[in-house]
């Protein structure tokens, strides 16, 4: 997948907003997170991307290690929707 490809099609999709444009450099950077954000804001944007084909969810598990919380890993894999 073409990053930039991908990037400007979510970009271009009439239903985004720019939160989710920063969401998705967040994950195309590998981060499900960006700084200064509220998480909630940020889950709700992928879930949005998710929504709209431009995210899937193509595995996840609880966190190993040291989480506060509950926590779990995700892969994300990007596409473009048709």
């Amino acid at each position: 997948m073409n990053t930039a490809e991908w990037l400007a099609a979510v970009d271009a999709h009439p239903e985004t907003i720019d939160t989710d444009l920063v969401v998705a450099v967040a994950i195309a950077n590998g981060s499900t997170t960006v700084d200064g954000w509220d998480q909630q804001t940020v889950d709700e944007s992928i879930e949005e991307l998710v929504g709209l084909g431009f995210v899937a969810e193509v595995f996840s598990a609880p966190c190993a290690g040291s989480c506060v919380g509950e926590c779990t890993e995700v892969v994300l894999e990007l596409r473009i929707p048709a």
